[in-house]
């Protein structure tokens, strides 16, 4: 798992949309230590956006599901398929799949996690284009709370 990790990090492995988060998340940041700190929300979503194309939530997903594969194998669950492998190798690994998908509570909450990432990565990545959009509509935007007032002042004049 560690070495799947590490090589979805290596940025030989980015695809020009993980070099894009990159460069918006390293631009936020300057952009922030110059005293924007409107840029917060940029900066996360670039950074969340970037771990999202590197696909690290698949690989731990994954590295779950195939643990909690294992140790049902160990337990020898459907074992009377199992003994006849030679014809029906599918149907043991999806008998196999099927019980850890209704069994399994870690799955669950694996499959809750990474719901939950992606959730959070479209709402920074809205978050991060309405203060784009704020900030591109008045130049003077610099804090976060004078994006979130420019953005009541427009919701209540509408």
């Amino acid at each position: 798992m560690f070495n799947e990790i590490l090589w979805a990090l290596r940025p030989d492995n980015w695809s020009w949309e993980s070099w894009l988060y990159a460069t918006f998340f390293i631009l936020s940041l300057w952009l922030m230590a110059r005293g924007r700190s409107a840029y917060v929300a940029i900066a996360l979503a670039a950074l969340f956006l970037l771990l999202e194309s590197t696909y690290i939530s698949s690989a731990l997903s994954g590295y779950g599901f195939q643990q909690a594969r294992k140790q049902a194998e160990s337990q020898e669950v459907c074992a009377d398929i199992q003994e006849q492998a030679d014809t029906l190798d599918l149907k043991y690994q999806e008998c196999i799949d099927s019980w850890v998908n209704l069994h399994d509570p870690k799955i669950k909450l694996i499959y809750i996690a990474e719901f939950i990432f992606r959730a959070l990565c479209e709402l920074l990545r809205a978050a991060a284009f309405l203060c784009v959009f704020a900030m591109l509509k008045n130049n003077e935007l610099r804090r976060v709370g004078e994006v979130i007032n420019w953005y009541r002042a427009r919701a209540h004049h509408d």
